[in-house]
């Protein structure tokens, strides 16, 4: 269940799947380690600056980015780290015209599926932001794809 948002209406949340060619713990280490984020997230909409991940639970995770000529950051705490299954944690942007500041929840499972892994990525408690993040994970989630090729 999603919390209401300060204006009363309910906060959304989204839901995206995508198959990527490589193992599970591959692509699970692509989500976690700070070096492989910074070549994949934020896909063709934003290029990430740095990256500070604390991999474990109540760990903190800061992702700078740059889209155009603004810079943002967004930052959380791992609430779960459970490799190569699942990762879940807090998620808010420094720049109060997404979401106001206010914290929203991602979850992202990582699925076998014969060497393939379907990843799964549910972020919850987003208010007025839904098309912003729809559009960033779709291309975040496209460039992870193209920096890991399937094995040849």
């Amino acid at each position: 269940m999603s919390p209401d948002s300060p204006a009363g209406a309910p906060a959304r949340s989204l839901k995206l799947r995508r198959t990527i060619a490589r193992p599970r713990e591959v692509v699970f280490d692509a989500w976690t380690d700070p070096d492989a984020l910074m070549r994949w997230f934020g896909g063709a909409l934003g290029q990430t600056l740095s990256a500070a991940v604390d991999l474990r639970v109540g760990g903190a995770y800061r992702l700078t980015m740059e889209s155009g000529a603004q810079v943002g950051a967004v930052e959380g705490v791992y609430r779960e780290v459970e490799r190569p299954d699942r990762l879940v944690f807090t998620w808010r942007w420094d720049r109060l015209e997404i979401d106001g500041g206010q914290e929203s929840l991602v979850t992202v499972e990582f699925r076998d599926h014969d060497g393939e892994t379907e990843v799964v990525v549910i972020h919850e408690g987003i208010d007025e932001s839904l098309a912003f993040h729809v559009g960033g994970w779709t291309a975040s989630l496209e460039r992870l794809r193209e920096v890991l090729p399937p094995n040849g």
